[in-house]
């Protein structure tokens, strides 16, 4: 009676362990757990998808200093529809130069004084760039033009200051190292 018992409870473990095997745990098996990954159009790893100041993108290292790069939705078609599995680098739509032509690089305007190492992206033509701030204090910058939407290719003279604002000390050639359309998977 004693071994019929053992028998009936060791077949029950069998079977339940048995039946899990099948069962769905929500996790493909080449998931590899943690938030989704940004990929380039090669397939070459850009980042973990991460969220910074309300926008999705992934945090890059650049010579040496975290930053943060935004992604958007991929345009289609003449720029009022949208990609729903194709992502491309998010830029600024208001680009402010300290130079008169819209030369060099442009001022980082970051009224959010927390880390990352502020950054601006900057989109003309194919080419997207991240300008990155060095490690000086922000200050008051003047900008002299401007680029801007609806029409991003025009240099328009301005005078303004610009306060909690940064020089860019490096730059990082976001199409170049990472050709869009981006992708997010597992």
């Amino acid at each position: 009676m004693r071994y019929l018992l053992v028998l009936a409870l060791l077949f029950g473990a069998v079977s339940s362990h048995a039946g899990d095997a099948g069962r769905h745990t929500g996790r493909d098996s080449d998931d590899r757990g943690g938030p989704p990954r940004v990929y380039d159009a090669q397939g070459k790893y850009v980042g973990r998808l991460a969220s910074y100041q309300y926008q999705e993108g992934v945090f890059l290292t650049i010579s040496g200093a975290v930053s943060f790069a935004g992604i958007e939705r991929r345009e289609v078609g003449n720029g009022t529809e949208y990609s729903s599995t194709q992502y491309q680098w998010s830029a600024a739509n208001l680009i402010i130069y300290p130079s008169s032509d819209c030369s060099g690089p442009p001022i980082i305007y970051s009224p959010v004084l927390y880390a990352p190492r502020p950054s601006t992206a900057v989109r003309l033509g194919g080419d997207v760039v991240l300008y990155v701030a060095g490690e000086a204090d922000a200050t008051t910058v003047h900008g002299s033009a401007d680029r801007g939407y609806p029409d991003i290719n025009v240099c328009a003279p301005i005078s303004r200051d610009f306060e909690k604002s940064f020089i860019p000390e490096t730059s990082y050639p976001l199409q170049r190292q990472h050709p869009e359309p981006l992708t997010i998977r597992p």
